[in-house]
């Protein structure tokens, strides 16, 4: 601890001196927060009151000067903000607040990225609500794109398109989001129109409804270390209905629900191996599964004058449990997120 606090001092010495006011109001912010978790963790065990000290000391030492520390705990408040939030003296998330001084840049920068028909993919500033240069990632007009997914780190993302004018197979763009290049295209079979990736972002999963009756659906797994197509994998006659999927979060087990044969596909990602086949009396749609992994919910039995049902499924087992009457039609499901600790 003592060293990476000397190592961050020395770096401190090359800091320029930023604005003496809002280095003020800097200052008093970070000393309100290290003396809240300094009341609030008294208890804790002796190393974490020794980090505690030495932060007193290094915000209070004025070898440096005053400004040499604070512009260090701006610029790791910066790197942080890339990737989810500001953290504060002990790791606890700190939520973020509009009141704040903009030149203290408590929001997460994000870029919003746009597809279409147009064989390109536009990335929009949010901060600025600025549309930046298209990416091409199709060679005409005719290139329709279905889904985007990113990588947990933001660094890229994936556009699954598909050629509608001529035929054609599709295809995944991978694009460097720090660049907004467009990499080599991952092909993908021409019935491709839907995709999610595991939480841990290790593989995609690309659903295949197929060209017609005679070919059966497939999941096409993506390795993004090398993004490769790997082999397809089976999941029963889909055309002309429609597939879903959901993963859950631990990213072992992706959930496939196929409408025209009413089933639910467990896919075991490890292996990317399809294991035995969930029947539903109802038909199997849109699924949803609970943030701690333990339930899915698919929606089944919907249709026009008759009631509509969700069903469990117990994770664990892969058992259907008993059905809940909704009302008529239902098309989506969502389910709330855990709540932030």
């Amino acid at each position: 601890m003592i060293g990476e606090m000397e190592q961050l001092e020395q770096l401190c010495a090359a800091v320029p001196s930023p604005d003496r006011q809002r280095l003020t109001a800097a200052r008093a912010q970070l000393s309100t927060a290290i003396r809240r978790e300094t009341a609030g963790h008294a208890a804790r065990r002796p190393r974490l009151a020794v980090s505690l000290a030495l932060r007193h000391r290094w915000l209070s030492r004025r070898r440096l000067g005053w400004a040499a520390p604070l512009a260090a705990a701006a610029a790791v408040t910066g790197v942080i903000l890339g990737s989810q939030g500001v953290f504060s003296p002990v790791h606890h998330p700190v939520p973020s607040s509009s009141t704040h001084d903009p030149g203290l840049g408590l929001a997460h920068p994000a870029t919003a990225y746009v597809a279409g028909q147009s064989g390109t993919v536009t990335p929009i500033l949010t901060a600025t609500g600025t549309a930046l240069k298209p990416i091409r990632i199709g060679k005409e007009y005719g290139q329709i794109s279905s889904a985007i997914v990113f990588r947990p780190d933001g660094k890229t993302a994936y556009v699954l398109s598909s050629t509608v004018l001529g035929g054609g197979s599709g295809t995944v763009t991978p694009i460097r989001t720090a660049t907004n290049t467009a990499l080599t295209p991952i092909r993908v079979p021409a019935g491709s129109f839907s995709m999610a990736i595991t939480p841990d972002g290790r593989t995609i999963y690309v659903l295949d409804l197929g060209s017609s009756q005679a070919q059966e659906g497939m999941v096409i797994p993506i390795g993004t270390a090398t993004n490769t197509a790997l082999r397809s994998i089976p999941i029963g006659h889909a055309w002309p209905s429609t597939m879903n999927i959901a993963i859950t979060p631990d990213s072992r087990t992706a959930y496939v629900a196929n409408a025209s044969t009413g089933t639910i596909t467990p896919i075991r990602t490890a292996t990317d191996t399809a294991l035995p086949r969930i029947r539903l009396a109802d038909g199997a749609g849109p699924i949803a599964i609970t943030p701690d992994g333990r339930t899915a919910y698919v929606i089944a039995g919907s249709g026009p004058g008759r009631t509509g049902t969700v069903i469990p499924i117990r994770t664990a087992t892969n058992q259907v449990l008993r059905a809940i009457t909704v009302s008529n039609l239902p098309s989506v499901i969502a389910i709330t997120p855990a709540p932030r600790r």
